[in-house]
């Protein structure tokens, strides 16, 4: 700290005006201020001079730090760490000697560690997302290409790179670690095979409950061919616990209709399926139902939902001889008709079609829907109606179809049959 000339010339001024006045004690206490100020000004001087020493000292002891460390192979994002340069092994006005060195080196050492460590956290998480995306497109690829009735017990995306190890064992290896899109190539080539081992426990489980439901078409043990055969339209499964009573087959949504709409328990669907009942009639009804519409008897459960066929049973009597059925209608029945259930008839296509419209249309209004069975048309129906439209229709179709009055509700109903729409439900 220094005076600048024009306060000095003031000093000057005041100590001879004071002089002037012959006071000799206000002279004095004017000495003893600018004595005091001088020593300031040297004491600030001593200090800024030593602090400059011991700046120039930490410095040195940094260059020292960062040449070791950067000779012993670390990277200068760690050892130039603030907690590393701070610490007072290194922020010291002690110059670091070779002697000193061999003392502070395992601490300063710990400390760079440490910040290594706490950079590679803080990136962790990223590299770790960033290795995934790279895994992810390549297995939904190889996915993609494959049939449905493979993705049936498949696992998905993500139950793949956390139960893999093949795949795990990559996207953990070190941040320092170059992972590309061709570093999968090995896990890509053993995913066929831990796929078939991911889903057999579960088909082998399914076959088990062919097994002890009576199937014939299985062997037990399971053999290898038998695993596909849960597949078929013909493995017809209920659920113990549910009261829908609704059949449950192996298709693309059988996973979803086994946590959602059967009540079987996220047990089930993770491979146990023990609230699952094969039931060998519906299963034979099904066959019958193949060999009326002459399909394989390999067809799939999702095969015949995309024929989406209409059936009548012939086994019935009265009008529920002419109830339009699907075909998973027509396994719940034969769980419940007391007639056999192997005689079917598979409605014309444009029969069926219409009878599909009547399905989707009106599906709140569960009021019986009739066609007349007296009319010339050899009793195939073109619009279906209501009660009172089929009165109507009698009536101006005296001459084919008889007098009878709208109140004869009984003789109606004699010359009309009871169509599948009255089942629709919404």
């Amino acid at each position: 700290m220094y005076y600048p000339i024009e306060a000095v010339r003031k000093f000057a001024a005041r100590y001879d005006a004071i002089k002037a006045q012959g006071n000799q004690e206000e002279l004095n206490e004017f000495k003893e201020q600018m004595l005091a100020r001088r020593k300031a000004i040297v004491d600030s001087v001593a200090g800024l001079q030593e602090w400059e020493k011991g700046s120039s000292v930490e410095d040195t002891n940094r260059r020292i730090v960062s040449e070791k460390f950067e000779a012993l192979g670390y990277l200068p994002v760690d050892f130039r760490d603030s907690s590393v340069m701070n610490s007072t092994f290194v922020n010291t006005r002690t110059l670091l000697t070779e002697a000193r060195w061999a003392t502070v080196r395992p601490h300063i050492e710990a400390l760079v560690n440490q910040a290594k460590h706490q950079r590679l956290a803080r990136y962790r998480s990223n590299t770790i997302w960033q290795r995934q995306q790279l895994a992810r497109a390549r297995i939904q690829s190889y996915l993609d290409q494959r049939p449905w009735l493979e993705a049936v017990f498949r696992p998905t995306v993500l139950e793949v790179l956390n139960k893999f190890s093949v795949f795990k064992d990559i996207i953990e290896q070190p941040n320092e670690a170059v992972v590309l899109a061709e570093s999968f190539d090995p896990a890509m080539e053993a995913l066929p095979s831990l796929l078939k081992e991911y889903a057999d426990p579960t088909k082998r489980l399914l076959v088990q409950r062919m097994v002890e439901g009576g199937a014939q078409n299985v062997s037990d043990p399971p053999a290898e061919e038998d695993l596909n055969k849960v597949f078929y339209a013909t493995t017809v499964f209920f659920s113990k616990t549910s009261k829908l009573d609704i059949p449950i087959c192996v298709d693309s949504e059988f996973r979803k209709r086994m946590r959602w709409l059967f009540n079987v328990g996220l047990e089930d669907v993770d491979g146990t399926c023990r609230h699952l009942a094969f039931n060998s009639k519906a299963s034979d009804a099904v066959g019958a139902l193949l060999r009326c519409a002459r399909l394989e008897y390999t067809t799939t459960a999702e095969d015949l939902d995309d024929l989406d066929l209409r059936f009548y049973c012939l086994g019935c009597e009265g009008r529920e001889r002419k109830l339009a059925r699907s075909w998973r209608d027509c396994a719940q029945h034969a769980t419940e008709a007391k007639h056999n259930t192997d005689n079917w008839q598979l409605l014309a296509n444009k029969t069926a079609s219409r009878v599909r419209v009547a399905e989707n249309s009106n599906l709140k209004d569960r009021r019986p829907r009739f066609y007349c069975n007296r009319c010339g048309l050899g009793g195939q129906f073109r619009d279906h109606h209501s009660l009172g439209d089929l009165a109507e229709h009698l009536k101006t179709r005296r001459e084919s179809c008889g007098r009878i009055e709208t109140r004869d509700v009984q003789g109606i109903k004699d010359g009309m049959i009871l169509d599948s729409s009255s089942t629709t439900e919404a």
